[in-house]
Order: C-alpha cells, then structure tokens, then sequence
C-alpha cells in the first residue's frame, strides 16, 4: 500500500485564498463609497464641483446652493452635488 503525500503548497495557496476573499469581503463591507454621504461640507463640495470654497459660501448665501445648518456648520444635500457635478 502506498501513501500519496499531498504538495504542502497546495494546501497553502488554497488557505491563502480563501483568506483573502474573506478579508476583501470585510474591507469592502467596511470602507463604503464616498458617494454614500448624505451631506457635503462645503470644502468638499467645493472639491467635488471644482470651484473655491468662498464661491460656495457666495452661493448658499445667496440661496443659489441650498444648504442646511447643522450646529455652527452649513452642510450641502449631495443630491445637489450630485445633480451638479455631471
């Protein structure tokens, strides 16, 4: 009777595998899109629709950019952004 000696590597690459599908799993569960805000500081929208952050100020003084207070803060819906950054 002979004894079949498995590739000790095989078993190695398979472990391997499954360990990185299980941690991109977690990673992807973790890290969501940035796109999942509901709101937008103005510095951001700013970045986001590629203009200063004083003519987002001058915008949602005006009332052109609609935004909501949050303590002392004024935050912008990312529906606007998103509406406007196509």
């Amino acid at each position: 009777m002979q004894t079949v000696i498995q590739n000790p590597f095989d078993l190695l690459d398979k472990r391997l595998q499954s360990i990185e599908e299980t941690l991109s799993a977690m990673v992807s569960k973790e890290n969501p899109k940035s796109d999942d805000k509901l709101y937008y500081s103005a510095r951001e929208a700013a970045e986001k629709l590629q203009v200063s952050e004083i003519t987002i100020y001058r915008q949602m003084q005006s009332g052109k950019i609609p935004s909501k207070r949050v303590g002392s803060r004024r935050v912008i819906p990312a529906s606007f952004i998103a509406n406007h950054n196509q």
